[in-house]
């Protein structure tokens, strides 16, 4: 079958050679191009989409077993990329293009090359589980979302903002998501999918002609003159595919959009090679009847998803293409490579063999494997050793945790499962639903943990015999990271249960930690500590401002104190509080919360909550009293194109609670807190949608928490430009000890 001749192919002679003569064996960065005698172009300016196109590649090989040295090699590639890709020039993003010696040859940050980031990110995560590929991937989905994406949550062609808008970017961004979803589940895919889905059928693909546009003006019109006119019919089988995958991993329907799109594709098939040509019109006409081999790989994919949606025919229409993409383009010039493109007479083109072309190729191979192929292997069996595997393997990717720790947090839970489980929804299905909520709260503190120590490990300055102190330190998390990597633990919890959990969970990983039952509000501990870490825990405090000047006193010098915090002017916590769930406690002073609530909820608060402080204020104490801050925010997918619709379940709340307070003076107040907090919310609102700053409205209203990383210095060049790609989060606010008290802002981390 050709499906499974080009697999062999694929795994033994391509993967090979360009893992060997793609890569700059110096660096481990891939060549933009070979010559036809597969030599490398040393003279070839390398692009960011390049890079990331075949780290995905050699990922996902590894991934599905096809390439087992594939992680290497990725992982290798990862960092040469990360090295002179990631922010240079200390602007947060990636580069668009390096020299071939890897300096800055442009540095346009484009939307379409950061959709490969994040889809190179996905597959490289799966195939690893390394936290530093989830930093960069989480990373990269928050650049996105703060720079790259308009008010109406479409990407924006790139920084500097440029015209025409084109679909191509928003494309990819969707094939990210769904790379999201397949490789690592993740939580955040399918609401950004489902925004590129809306786009291309309002707007993207045009009904009535039944093309798919090019190239748009802001408010997403066709462009004007030719450029409106242009139709890529490589794109439009790539949406064919693209579509049937996201009914298949979200559980949608069969639809007849994807057969829409491809009957209009096929109008650009040349009868004779039955090939697609190049560039097409909306009216059907041929504007460019050269072939490139990209082209091909998309309408065997396309055949393929068809196949896989029971569409007759499409089987053997799939296997047909496949071989005419074998007998036209691949195994040329040289075994391991393809020709580029045919003219429109069907006559190799001469010229390069751009690396490029190898993700298309991959693709469609691997698509070819797993629909057409005979290799499907069926799935582990319950009860068997397998499917353990399989469900720690697929926890650890998710998470981004290492096997031994996702295996010690899941036995527990695993042994009181009512049958063995190969996937995490199987498990959580088998136990009481309060343990399953138990086990996803400790994955996700693990997590935590491992972006709170890389944040502390880029800033603090090395020293023999490290200790970390973690205030709060619950079921013991957050101390795992540091202690797989050399820290002596202690930690202060005052719940003796919790403490002897701790010790159980760390004792489990072969780590010991030292407990202490202290309040920092009325004495500290006679100890130096080079990390300090106080995660959700200051809000709890009577004094915090004491409790700061405590915790810098512990804290060596050059040490890193890590509080993190939640963010009281986030419409997400108005919505519900971070501790009670309760509408609107964090806009109002603390009496007043404690009285509505008990007003509202009828019973008494369950633990202290201390007044809210503004982020500001939280940086103003840590600035003054340990020494120069960055605000690092935490994960949220929304955006300001968000807001209308967060304002207005803001209202329904109001109302809700409003209508529950029956004391008429208590009602008062808490409507005209709630008064001021909306003309605030709807002033600032305004001011960015004038001036155009969204992010400075998303992190002082949408975003939910954040870490302020402080360090003990008397230097404000604390922060070193090679820590950034350590750095979860790029939105950073460096003040100094003599800084005044400031306002939310991106920094250029």
């Amino acid at each position: 079958m050709i499906a499974s001749e080009l697999k062999s192919w694929l795994t033994a002679t391509v993967l090979p050679f360009w893992a060997e003569q793609g890569v700059d064996q110096a660096t481990g960065a891939f060549h933009e191009r070979l010559t036809a005698t597969g030599m490398p172009d040393p003279a070839a300016t390398r692009r960011l989409r390049v890079q990331a196109r075949q780290i995905y590649v050699y990922a996902h090989a590894a991934a599905i077993g096809w390439y087992p040295d594939g992680k290497a090699v990725a992982l290798r590639a990862f960092d040469a990329m990360m090295q002179s890709a990631h922010a240079p020039d200390g602007r947060p993003g990636f580069i668009h293009t390096m020299t071939p010696a890897g300096d800055v040859a442009s540095d346009l940050r484009d939307s379409y090359d950061h959709a490969f980031v994040v889809l190179a990110c996905a597959w490289l995560l799966r195939a690893t589980g390394n936290g530093r590929v989830r930093a960069v991937l989480d990373d990269t989905l928050d650049f996105v979302d703060r720079a790259l994406t308009a008010t109406d949550g479409t990407l924006i062609e790139g920084q500097p903002p440029s015209e025409p808008r084109r679909q191509n970017p928003q494309m990819h961004w969707f094939e990210a998501m769904l790379a999201l979803k397949a490789a690592l589940d993740h939580p955040q895919a399918r609401s950004r999918a489902d925004r590129v889905l809306a786009l291309f059928r309002t707007r993207l693909f045009d009904a009535h002609s039944r093309t798919l546009g090019e190239h748009f003006d802001h408010a997403w019109q066709p462009a004007a003159g030719d450029q409106g006119q242009i139709v890529e019919p490589g794109h439009q089988a790539e949406w064919v595919w693209l579509l049937r995958q996201h009914e298949t991993l979200f559980g949608m329907p069969r639809g007849d959009l994807a057969s829409q799109v491809f009957e209009s594709t096929l109008r650009w098939r040349d009868p004779k090679l039955r090939l697609l040509v190049d560039e097409g019109d909306r009216r059907g006409g041929i504007r460019r009847g050269t072939r490139r081999s990209w082209l091909q790989t998309e309408l065997a994919k396309a055949w393929i998803a068809q196949a896989e949606a029971g569409i007759r025919g499409a089987d053997h229409e799939a296997e047909a293409a496949l071989e005419t993409l074998r007998d036209c383009h691949l195994g040329q010039p040289f075994a391991a490579g393809w020709v580029d493109q045919l003219d429109a007479r069907g006559r190799p083109v001469a010229g390069p063999v751009p690396a490029s072309i190898l993700y298309h190729v991959f693709v469609a191979v691997a698509e070819a494997d797993r629909v057409l192929g005979d290799s499907k292997q069926p799935a582990a069996r319950l009860g068997t050793r397998d499917s353990r595997h399989a469900l720690v393997d697929s926890v650890a990717a998710s998470y981004a945790l290492d096997r031994d720790v996702v295996q010690s947090l899941l036995a527990p839970f695993i042994t009181t499962a009512r049958q063995p489980a190969s996937s995490f929804a199987e498990l959580k299905k088998q136990i009481p639903a309060v343990s399953a909520a138990q086990l996803e709260y400790n994955l996700s503190i693990v997590r935590r943990g491992e972006r709170i120590f890389q944040m502390a490990d880029s800033h603090r300055v090395p020293t023999t015999q490290a200790k970390v102190l973690d205030i709060g330190a619950g079921f013991g998390g957050v101390l795992i990271p540091f202690g797989r990597n050399g820290f002596e633990l202690h930690g202060i919890e005052p719940d003796a249960a919790r403490r002897g959990m701790c010790g159980r969970t760390l004792r489990n990983l072969g780590l010991e930690a030292t407990f202490y039952d202290v309040d920092l509000c009325r004495q500290g501990l006679d100890q130096q500590f080079d990390v300090i870490i106080c995660n959700s825990v200051i809000e709890h405090v009577f004094d915090p401002d004491a409790m700061i000047a405590r915790m810098a006193a512990m804290l060596r010098e050059n040490g890193v104190l890590v509080l993190g915090v939640a963010n009281k002017d986030a419409i997400g916590n108005v919505l519900a509080d971070p501790h009670y769930g309760t509408f609107g406690l964090t806009f109002l002073p603390n009496g007043l919360a404690r009285r509505v609530y008990e007003a509202v909820e009828a019973k008494p608060q369950r633990y202290s909550v201390t007044e809210f402080y503004s982020i500001s204020n939280y940086i103003h104490q840590l600035a003054s009293a340990v020494g120069p801050v960055q605000a690092i925010a935490g994960e949220d997918s929304r955006t300001i194109a968000d807001f209308p619709a967060l304002f207005a379940r803001l209202g329904a709340g109001f109302a809700d609670l409003a209508g529950r307070l029956r004391d008429p003076l208590l009602r008062r107040q808490f409507e005209l807190h709630f008064a001021r907090y909306t003309r605030t919310l709807l002033r600032a609102y305004a001011e960015a949608i004038e001036h155009g700053t969204h992010a400075q409205f998303k992190d002082t209203y949408i975003r939910k928490s954040f870490h302020l990383v402080a360090v003990k210095s008397g230097s404000e060049a604390v922060f070193p430009g090679a820590a950034r790609g350590l750095v979860p989060a790029p939105e950073f606010l460096t003040l100094s000890r003599a800084g005044g008290r400031p306002a939310m802002a991106a920094s250029q981390a």
